[in-house]
């Protein structure tokens, strides 16, 4: 990464296979009625049973979820966008400046 002028970083393109994402997110999601409480109390639809094993399980975490379909489709790891691996598992909760990222 470089930083431009305007205080940005710009990073080199890269080849994203948006199919191979779309179907990563279409095989790991439901339209579901069943619900799950949230460790802070707010229940949520959701349906674990289509949750890739090679995660962890958060909940109502649409951020990791969409993370996993964008890494999917070809976007890389970098020292800013990066799972993190800690006793919670493999996940996409420890990125810095998370919402100038999705913006």
């Amino acid at each position: 990464m470089k930083k431009e002028g305007n205080g940005n970083e710009s990073v080199a393109p890269v080849s994203y296979d948006h199919a191979k994402a779309a179907s990563y997110a279409r095989t790991y999601t439901s339209n579901t009625s069943k619900t799950r409480t949230c460790s802070n109390g707010v229940v949520v639809k959701q349906d674990t049973s289509y949750y890739n094993s090679g995660y962890f399980s958060l909940c109502a975490d649409c951020a990791n979820y969409v993370s996993q379909s964008l890494r999917t489709g070809g976007i890389p790891i970098d020292s800013v966008w990066y799972p993190s691996i800690d006793s919670a598992g493999r996940v996409w909760y420890h990125v810095n400046n998370t919402t100038g990222g999705i913006q």
